[in-house]
C-alpha cells in the first residue's frame, strides 16, 4: 500500500538484494562464502528494508520524510479479535513492518499481483492465507508436531551430508554457530549450482544434483565461519520461507 508522501522526492528506502548468492561456480570444492557474485534463482531487485534492519538515526530520518499512517484504535479494553485485526492493520499500512508483504499479499487476494517478501522471493497466497487462518490451541498437538518436524529436518540434513561431503559429515562449526546453519549453507551452494530457490531445496534436489557431474566436497576446504554480512543475508534467505512460492 503506497504511503502518503510528506514533501519530498526521495523514494521509500529499498536495500540491493541481500539474498544475491555469495558464489556460483561449477566445482563446488570452492568454499561457500567465495566472494564471486551472481544471480540468485527468484531474486528480484530493490527488496523492502524491514525496521529491524535500520538504526535508529534511519528510522527517524524516514519518519521526518514519510507519513506512516496508524490505525484507528478501538475505545475500550480490546478482546483478542480486535487486537489482532489491529495488529493487522499497522503491519499493512506500515512498509517497516516485519509482516507487511504477507499482509499486503493476503489483501491482494488469489487473484492479486504478485508479492515479493523483504529477502525478494515471490510468495505463494495459499500458503499466507493458510497462515492467516486462525487454528485452535492444543499445547499437545503443538509439541508433537515441532517433535516431527525436527526429527524429518535431522533425516534430511544426514543423507544431504551424505551426498555433499567427501566423508558424509557437516563441518565442525565455530562456537557462534549453530548446527542447522551448515545444511542451510549446504542447501544455498547447492540452489546456486543447480538454479533452484534456496526454499525448494531437499534431499531430492541434492541427488539431482550429484547427478548432474557436481563433485562431493572436502568440508575442511569449503566450509569457514561467515562473517556479520552473511549471517544477515542468511537470515534473510531462512526468513519466511516456508511461505513463498514453488517455482
Amino acid at each position: 500500500m503506497p504511503l502518503p508522501r510528506k514533501k519530498t522526492t526521495e523514494r521509500w528506502p529499498r536495500t540491493r538484494n541481500p539474498v544475491s548468492p555469495l558464489q556460483t561456480s561449477n566445482s563446488t570444492t570452492t568454499d561457500h562464502n567465495s566472494a564471486t557474485h551472481a544471480q540468485h534463482p527468484a531474486d528480484t531487485d530493490d527488496p523492502r528494508r524491514e525496521s529491524i534492519e535500520m538504526t535508529e538515526t534511519e528510522k527517524r530520518e524516514i519518519r521526518e520524510k514519510f507519513t506512516i499512517p496508524e490505525p484507528e484504535k478501538p475505545k475500550g479494553r480490546l478482546n483478542a479479535f480486535q487486537k489482532d485485526k489491529l495488529f493487522g492493520q499497522a503491519a499493512l499500512l506500515n512498509p517497516m513492518h516485519t509482516f507487511h508483504d504477507l499482509h499486503v499479499c493476503h489483501q491482494k487476494g488469489r487473484n492479486g499481483s504478485p508479492t515479493y517478501d523483504s529477502a525478494g522471493f515471490q510468495l505463494d497466497y495459499h500458503k499466507v492465507a493458510d497462515w492467516m487462518r486462525p487454528k485452535p490451541y492444543n499445547k499437545s498437538a503443538m509439541v508433537n508436531g515441532m517433535q516431527r518436524s525436527l526429527d524429518k529436518k535431522a533425516k534430511e540434513e544426514e543423507e544431504m551430508y551424505k551426498i555433499f561431503f567427501v566423508d558424509g559429515k557437516a563441518p565442525h562449526i565455530g562456537p557462534s554457530d549453530i548446527p542447522h546453519q551448515i545444511s542451510d549453507y549446504v542447501k544455498d551452494q547447492v540452489s546456486k549450482d543447480i538454479g533452484v530457490p534456496f526454499h525448494q531445496i531437499a534431499p531430492a534436489e541434492l541427488r539431482t544434483w550429484e547427478q548432474r557431474g557436481f563433485q562431493k566436497v572436502r568440508r575442511e576446504d569449503w566450509w569457514r565461519e561467515p562473517n556479520e554480512e552473511e549471517r544477515k543475508r542468511m537470515s534473510k534467505m531462512q526468513q519466511g520461507r516456508v511461505l513463498r512460492k514453488d517455482l
